[in-house]
């Protein structure tokens, strides 16, 4: 109110002004008038009333010439203002030129923070913000998932069997269109070398549905897209068709081998639509050819539970929802026969990561990684403030003579707000090529397997970082601005530089403060993650993870199974493998860990049902006599399998110590039976407990696992079938044995076949990398942050070393040593970083729910973390405050006097 009540009294005295000119000049020419028509001879009265005739409606005539006016005004002053911020602008350029160090810091310190928040917004951009490329009116279209936690069952479920995809499209109201779809990679020829692209098969008008128009040739026609059809055409990306053929405007009709299997191009989608997944596709093909391409059955999309299509709705409107989600529910739980074990039918964003299946936890990083990059430029503000309060001190004498000369405090106020905007304009460039770096690092580091088609900086960051340059220069400038302009003139003008620079140190304190709590949060946060990642990584896996390598053997599924011819060949080739340099032991195995897994129904004799497996599956994998050895599975109790150990003699298990615990608690698991499969089948005697073991995730515990000869894994005890060749590798040759051991493969089994070979390390890095990533990305942010806060303790401690300098020349003169200088200046730096230090504790303590989830094994308010990142913040400021100190231990009392 009060705002506005002083706004309406500028204006009146404004409007008044412009009314009173008005009306001298009306009635100036008035009298002119009057004065003309008397010296003809008329009457005063006459003269009057012919006058007024003539000027007619003198109440219009002065609204006119009132606008007219206030148009000459309003410009007159438009222009003098104009002209006021160019000269501040030329006198602002010269100024920071004169002070190159000064304009460097600034203009480095706001690059980093305004880097890190670009960064962070182009990653957020693509994953949160930007619905997928070339999709007709989005805010229309849905995802489908059931969310199953409120049921028997648990998580969310993203993919549907195509039973329940056409029961939903029946029941689906008047105005609702789906369509469905999933991916894989497929070969892009017909050699084991041909490179792998990702292939999406489309359900239904997928095209239609989207609202994506080809620029070349057609979309699928209905009888294409239909399941039971057997149409091998295919639409290919804007990108594949500028690659592989040079964008050929006829390349309609162009055959292509997509492994074994001859399609048509009938179309060429528009340039930047790769799909809706954040892994982009550079060929759609009807859901039809995925029997062939990926070796289905041939009713398997008639199966309820082949669950792997991914369904997208386009709904116009609320209400459309509602009566489509009630319909949908009841249509997928007459498919599945179910009825309160279904779930929650939801209806999510387009957007892939916004949807309901998308908890990985380096999403969730992610999210948090933006209150990071706020929390970093608001370090990066603070400091810029304690830098611009410092530069004002300088300049208080040259303030405090504008003042007094009549230049308005207004005028001063927007020169310090022209100035700090400039510094932040002078800092995109950098900004933007700290964005590039960082946001290339970030895709990289979260989300590696993921094709980015578009560049990290493009016109949406770049406007985002000028935006954001400038709201940041204009709030870094108004505490400057406001106590550069309040100076005391008689004392400025009259004193030494230091009388008012007393007033700004409580705000520099202030700042100082905000500052080191800020970085305490950041330093506590990097700390919780890279203990997290230590408590990960020290998981005992049960076996000896350095130096295996994994191989298995991959082909295109066309009508011949080569499985069998696999099967006869990797004992041959393991035994090739053993012979090859680098390799200590060769084994073979059905399975392999963190890649693949199954399980059967458990039996014992004398029990009619077993104890629960405690949420942890009871994992069967086959094996051949060498495999402990090879993987480092140790034998805790009884013995390993040996050559003995084949179809037509006993049959034998071995079981982890897990297992061996819930199922036999307390007693002695050898020579116990077990029965697999059904009641009937030959029971399987105990012969070995080994050592427990991660077969999927690492952090939920040791698997119940059981192993199985592989001569006796099969029905009734008969051959097994390996899928997999486990390879122990010499120390450090790990990487060099995977590679030779895929070119041994592809020479035994020929040109069909493609090798696929991984260390245990590669396999294990998926689930590592959120704790890997969370340690990167925060440690980064906390070095980043303890490195600003540095300069901000340093600049502050200097400038008030500055100020007291004639102080100083007084101690020295009255015998104070350099080291009781010295003591000085560091005490009175340090007591303000503590205070920040223990604000920031408490911040800490308060946010650590925040990213208490993403830990594993670790309190985000872990007391180890909190002293160490007080520890190292205090020695960093110790250090930034011993060089002022130490300049100010070797002032001349002489020169302190003579400058003062």
């Amino acid at each position: 109110m009060i705002v506005k009540s002083g706004w309406r009294r500028l204006m009146r005295i404004w409007q008044s002004d412009t009314a009173a000119r008005v009306d001298e000049e009306l009635q100036f020419h008035f009298e002119h008038k009057v004065s003309e028509l008397e010296a003809l001879g008329l009457t005063t009265a006459q003269a009057r009333a012919r006058a007024e005739a003539e000027f007619g409606d003198v109440a219009v005539v002065k609204h006119s010439l009132r606008e007219i006016d206030g148009r000459i005004v309003q410009r007159r002053r438009r222009a003098e203002w104009w002209e006021s911020v160019a000269q501040d602008l030329r006198y602002v350029v010269r100024s920071l030129g004169r002070a190159p160090i000064f304009t460097a810091t600034v203009v480095i310190t706001l690059a980093l923070g305004l880097g890190a928040n670009a960064a962070i917004f182009s990653f957020l951009d693509r994953l949160f913000l930007q619905t997928p490329q070339g999709v007709s009116n989005a805010g229309t279209l849905h995802r489908l998932y059931i969310d199953a936690s409120a049921s028997k069952g648990s998580g969310t479920r993203s993919e549907f069997s195509i039973p329940e995809i056409r029961g939903v499209r029946d029941a689906a109201p008047a105005g609702v269109v789906l369509t469905g779809y999933n991916t894989d990679k497929v070969l892009l020829g017909r050699t084991n070398d041909a490179p792998d692209v990702r292939a999406t098969f489309v359900e239904g008008d997928y095209f239609g549905v989207l609202g994506v128009r080809p620029i070349l040739g057609r979309t699928f026609s209905p009888d294409e897209y239909r399941v039971e059809g057997q149409s091998m055409v295919a639409i290919i990306s804007h990108r594949l068709w500028q690659q592989q053929f040079s964008g050929d405007g006829n390349v309609l009709g162009t055959e292509l081998d997509l492994g074994s299997h001859r399609h048509v191009i009938v179309g060429v989608a528009p340039e930047g639509f790769g799909g809706l997944d954040l892994n982009v596709s550079d060929i759609w093909v009807p859901r039809n050819t995925e029997g062939a391409l990926m070796g289905r059955a041939g009713n398997w999309y008639t199966r309820k539970d082949q669950m792997s299509t991914q369904v997208v709705a386009r709904i116009p409107d609320a209400a459309g929802a509602l009566a489509f989600n009630k319909g949908a529910t009841q249509a997928i739980r007459e498919v599945r026969g179910m009825n309160d074990s279904l779930g929650t039918l939801r209806i999510a964003s387009i957007i892939e990561a916004r949807g309901g299946d998308t908890n990985q936890k380096e999403l969730a990083i992610s999210t948090r990684l933006a209150g990071v990059a706020a929390v970093i430029l608001l370090i990066a503000c603070a400091n810029v403030v304690n830098l611009l309060l410092a530069r004002a001190g300088s300049r208080q004498r040259e303030v405090a003579l504008r003042l007094a000369l009549g230049v308005s405090r207004r005028r001063l106020i927007t020169q310090v707000l022209i100035e700090s905007t400039v510094l932040a304009l002078l800092s995109i460039a950098v900004a933007l090529a700290v964005a590039f770096g960082t946001a290339t690092a970030l895709r990289t580091l979260l989300i590696p397997g993921v094709i980015w088609d578009n560049s990290v900086v493009n016109e949406r960051v770049v406007w985002f970082t000028v935006v954001l340059a400038l709201l940041t220069g204009l709030t870094s400038g108004i505490i400057p601005a406001w106590q550069t302009t309040r100076p005391n003139l008689s004392g400025a003008l009259k004193a030494s530089i230091r009388d008012g620079g007393r007033r700004r140190s409580a705000t520099r304190a202030m700042l100082l403060v905000v500052q080191t709590a800020l970085s305490i949060v950041l330093l506590a946060g990097a700390g919780v993650f890279v203990r997290s990642l230590q408590s990960v990584q020290g998981i005992n896996l049960g076996y000896a993870a350095d130096g295996l390598v994994y191989g298995d053997i991959r082909y295109d599924r066309d009508l011949q199974d080569r499985d069998a011819e696999i099967q006869r060949g990797l004992p041959e080739a393991a035994a090739r493998l053993r012979r090859m340099s680098g390799v200590e032991s060769v084994a073979l195995s059905g399975y392999i860990p963190m890649n693949g897994m199954s399980w059967t129904k458990l039996f014992l004799p004398d029990r009619d049902s077993l104890p629960s497996a405690g949420g942890m599956e009871r994992i069967v994998s086959q094996v051949s006599p060498e495999f402990f050895k090879t993987t480092g599975v140790q034998i805790l109790r009884g013995r390993a399998f040996t050559d003995q150990d084949v179809a037509g003699r006993e049959l034998v298990i071995a079981v982890n110590e897990t297992m061996a615990n819930n199922l036999w608690p307390g007693e002695d698991p050898l020579a116990k039976c077990i029965i697999l499969g059904r009641r009937e089948t030959p029971c399987r005697r105990v012969v070995g407990v080994v050592s427990p073991a991660h077969f999927g995730s690492l952090i939920e515990g040791p698997s119940q696992l059981y192993y199985l000869p592989l001569a006796q894994a099969g029905n009734n005890g008969s051959q097994g079938n390996a899928t997999a060749i486990v390879v122990r590798a010499a120390p450090g040759k790990s990487g060099a044995v995977s590679l030779k051991m895929n070119n041994e493969l592809s020479s035994f089994f020929g040109l069909w076949a493609r090798p696929r070979t991984r260390t245990m390390g590669e396999m294990l890095a998926p689930q590592l990398r959120p704790w890997r990533t969370g340690a990167a990305l925060f440690a980064a942010a906390g070095i980043l942050a303890l490195l600003v806060s540095a300069v901000g303790v340093y600049s502050s401690i200097a400038y008030s070393v500055s100020q007291r300098s004639q102080e100083m020349g007084v101690r020295v003169a009255l015998g104070a040593s350099a080291g009781n200088i010295m003591r000085l200046v560091v005490r009175d730096g340090v007591r303000v970083v503590v205070i920040g230090v223990a604000l920031g504790l408490m911040l800490a303590l308060a946010l650590g729910k925040v990213v208490a989830s993403m830990l594993y094994e670790t309190s985000p308010c872990d007391p180890f973390v909190l002293i160490a990142s007080t520890l190292t913040l205090l020695a960093v400021a110790v250090v930034a405050c011993s060089i002022p100190a130490w300049r100010a231990s070797r002032v001349d009392p002489l020169d302190a006097m003579r400058a003062e």
